[in-house]
């Protein structure tokens, strides 16, 4: 008999980001926001402003036990 994982005990959280650019110009930031965790960040770069969002919902997820965001 072999064993296979269930598939119910190895779904992993997923999370909509949002991303938007505030401002014009130099003093332009960009903003991701993660709704389903209710917390945004924002950064120079479009990549900045999602690591820091992502780096905000890893911390606000293994509060909560599941491990963080994927």
């Amino acid at each position: 008999m072999a064993r296979a994982p269930s598939l119910s005990g190895d779904r992993v959280a997923s999370y909509r980001v949002s991303l938007v650019r505030t401002g014009e110009g130099p003093a332009a930031t960009w903003l991701a926001e993660v709704d389903e965790l209710n917390l945004s960040a924002r950064g120079a770069s479009p990549d900045e402003a999602v690591r820091r969002a992502w780096a905000a919902a890893g911390g606000a997820t293994s509060e909560d036990g599941d491990g963080g965001p994927r």
